[in-house]
């Protein structure tokens, strides 16, 4: 396959994405995306037609890393590393306010990666995780998201205003993660799916979660509540 045609299948798996989620699935265990990311979509496409010196090369800013299939072989390789976090907007953003020198974040069906301060002994990129992952870990560390500005440090300030101003938080939010009043489970019904844990409608926000999205669950909870 030519880059052109690459490009070609690259914009019809994009078309194919933009149909609307409904019910938006903000469930505890929901997929941490219902829509792949442009930037991993084109390079899963290159690595399919072994266009691997086509795929960037990524460092990411004060880590070393590895990359694994899944979550059991990384604790396997580093049993001494404790801090382990989910791949959510809600557990990387715990990661980056946490005061950690190596951790292990899981990003479920993409591949697990060990992040260290340490030096690490260098390894043959084999398969689709040791290309992609790094890709992606760069993208979701990124200011783009985290900054001043970023999307979840702005999307986290309009929830966190509005389910105070409605007197909706059960508990203490973080940026993804809601634990909402009982009474907020009508969302269920709304089109927002979440979960029910003990005395909360519990949303957690995949990241795919979109700006329309957004405005469209604030609207739905200023009309509900």
């Amino acid at each position: 396959m030519t880059l052109k045609s690459i490009n070609h299948k690259f914009a019809e798996i994009l078309q194919e994405q933009l149909s609307p989620q409904n019910p938006i699935n903000l469930s505890l265990h929901g997929p941490l995306m219902s829509t792949l990311h442009p930037k991993i979509i084109w390079a899963k496409l290159l690595f399919e037609e072994a266009l691997l010196d086509k795929i960037p090369k990524i460092n990411l800013p004060n880590w070393n890393y590895e990359c694994f299939k899944d979550l059991t072989n990384a604790s396997f390789t580093y049993p001494q590393i404790q801090a382990t976090f989910e791949g959510t907007p809600w557990g990387v953003s715990k990661f980056l306010n946490a005061i950690e020198n190596e951790a292990i974040i899981d990003f479920k069906d993409l591949g697990t990666i060990v992040l260290t301060k340490n030096p690490l002994q260098p390894k043959d990129q084999k398969n689709i995780h040791d290309y992609i992952l790094p890709i992606w870990v760069d993208y979701t560390l990124s200011a783009e998201l985290w900054g001043p500005l970023g999307k979840w440090t702005l999307f986290h300030q309009r929830l966190h205003k509005l389910f105070t101003e409605l007197n909706l938080l059960e508990s203490t939010d973080s940026v993804g993660y809601y634990p909402l009043d009982l009474r907020a489970s009508k969302l269920n019904s709304l089109g927002f799916q979440g979960t029910i844990i003990k005395n909360s409608y519990v949303l957690v926000l995949p990241w795919c979660f979109s700006l329309s999205a957004l405005n469209k669950l604030e609207e739905v909870i200023r009309q509900e509540f």
